[in-house]
């Protein structure tokens, strides 16, 4: 069921794409999206289990604005025109950030699973979801990466990365607007 949320989840997938509009490498990368999956675990096995609640208003909110925030920041790095030395420290950051927005996604993953039901086996349930979850996000990455790695080559590159920030800023400010109270 992770695998099939990830791929039909477009705010997540979005997330995802928006990580990998910086010229990263493929480790880096998968480190990401693996920290975002760490702390959507944590945040989403708290909450499965009612320890900690959130307003789904202001989670959805926050989804949005983490997708936004992605977004402005590549296009902000992108066009700093950082030499290569200078991404080992905006990765440093983006490590940061991806854990924080990971929590905020964790909690939007439970109301799912609230909604249909987890059985019996609580534990089994959420670590089947989350190594779905992680597949899933490694997909996107395995079939995007190397796309973006190779325009990355090129000075369009850079202007396609800009590009598709600026789209996914559009997207999710339309989500934004749609889930505002």
């Amino acid at each position: 069921m992770g695998l099939q949320h990830i791929l039909q989840g477009y705010d997540h997938v979005l997330f995802i794409l928006g990580l990998l509009m910086l010229p990263l490498r493929f480790r880096p990368l998968c480190m990401l999206v693996s920290t975002f999956t760490l702390a959507h675990s944590m945040t989403l096995g708290l909450a499965v289990f009612n320890v900690v609640r959130l307003p789904s208003v202001f989670v959805e909110v926050a989804i949005a604005g983490s997708i936004i925030y992605v977004a402005l920041e590549n296009y902000w790095q992108l066009n700093n025109k950082l030499s290569k030395d200078k991404w080992p420290s905006v990765w440093r950051r983006r490590l940061i950030m991806t854990f924080l927005f990971g929590l905020i996604h964790g909690f939007g993953f439970s109301y799912i699973l609230n909604e249909i039901g987890l059985g019996d086996q609580i534990s089994a349930a959420l670590m089947f979801f989350n190594l779905g979850v992680e597949c899933g996000q490694l997909m996107v990455v395995a079939c995007i990466f190397p796309l973006m790695a190779l325009a990355f080559k090129y000075p369009k590159g850079f202007v396609l990365a800009r590009f598709g920030s600026l789209m996914i800023v559009a997207m999710g400010s339309m989500w934004l607007l749609e889930r505002l109270p």
